[in-house]
């Protein structure tokens, strides 16, 4: 019995140590859980804002022969995003969900080939009164809202002047005393490189990330962003070089006091066209590549073949879709 008695609390104590370990457990498989759910969420969201940034935009300019002067349009992208939020947490995509949801992105970049567009809270100048009982009444104090920025340009000062860079272009611009000029070539300068000009962009959107984030959590940011300039096999990141979507979210419901949140970084580009022409050869309707076009006009010409030209398509698929089959001339190199 003097051995029972030593016992109990022995076994006690062994109960005890085993529920703390496992409502600890219990708590980091839930964390686990809803940090996974999180991230999820945040990337379908920015994966749909992308593809709908570049394949729903009006103003994407895609006949540039240039493909690093595409416009784009943020708004777009933002709307898309917080529509699949929305509808992933269950929420009803209305203005007041969104909202309330708003309180809770710090900020949401958009980063063109040009340059950047940021959602943020920041003063509103457009706001100068308030409604009250009485009226409405002129305010001082700035409001601030979650607002666009304008384009900001990827850009540094060096040597008296400003330098801005293109994601897609591999040809930088100048500011030297209001003159401007956007054709200078990397090669053969000592001063602006290809690598500068990508430490440049990853600089200037991993200040602006964790600027916003500073700002939008009131201070109170205990995680913050690293871009590399290129890719890194430690961290296993790619650099931005396409246009990007950028952006930060905190748990709306912060469930059971834990702290959850997720990074959400998404990239798009669109395929550089694939030009075909379309014709009648001899009555049979065909296509081939663009760049087959002066051997067309040779051989229409000569008059060894009745060629009817009938427009230019963006791709073989476009072509092939109108009822026109690729040139067999073309295969054998004829």
């Amino acid at each position: 019995m003097r051995w029972q008695s030593l016992a109990f609390p022995l076994v006690l104590l062994m109960d005890i140590i085993i529920v703390l370990n496992f409502i600890q457990w219990q708590r980091d498989s839930v964390y686990d859980i809803q940090q996974r759910q999180l991230d999820l969420q945040v990337n379908y969201a920015t994966d749909a804002a992308a593809q709908d940034l570049l394949g729903l935009g009006v103003h994407i300019d895609t006949d540039y022969a240039d493909w690093g002067n595409m416009k784009v349009e943020p708004e777009l992208a933002y709307d898309t995003y917080m529509a699949v939020l929305l509808r992933n947490f269950g929420w009803g995509d209305d203005a007041r969900n969104r909202e309330a949801l708003e309180d809770y992105i710090p900020f949401f970049i958009v980063a063109a080939y040009d340059g950047y567009y940021i959602r943020m809270i920041q003063p509103d100048n457009m706001v100068t009164q308030i409604q009250t009982s009485s009226g409405p009444k002129n305010i001082d104090n700035p409001v601030y809202s979650h607002i666009w920025s304008p384009k900001i340009p990827y850009a540094e000062y060096v040597n008296n002047r400003y330098v801005f860079y293109n994601l897609g272009e591999t040809k930088y611009g100048t500011i030297t005393a209001g003159t401007v000029k956007a054709d200078n070539d990397f090669f053969g300068s000592s001063v602006t490189t290809v690598e500068r000009k990508k430490a440049c962009i990853a600089d200037t959107l991993q200040e602006a990330c964790n600027s916003a984030m500073y700002m939008g959590l009131n201070g109170e940011a205990r995680e913050s962003w690293s871009i590399p300039a290129q890719f890194s096999q430690w961290s296993e990141n790619n650099p931005i070089e396409k246009v990007s979507i950028l952006t930060y979210i905190l748990d709306p419901w912060n469930k059971n006091s834990i702290n959850i949140s997720a990074f959400g970084i998404s990239g798009a580009k669109i395929d550089e066209p694939d030009y075909c022409i379309t014709y009648l050869r001899d009555g049979v309707k065909c296509y081939t590549y663009i760049e087959n076009k002066l051997k067309l006009e040779q051989e229409h010409n000569s008059g060894t073949s009745v060629i009817e030209f009938n427009s230019v398509v963006q791709s073989p698929k476009d072509a092939a879709e109108q009822g026109y089959y690729y040139d067999i001339k073309f295969i054998t190199g004829g």
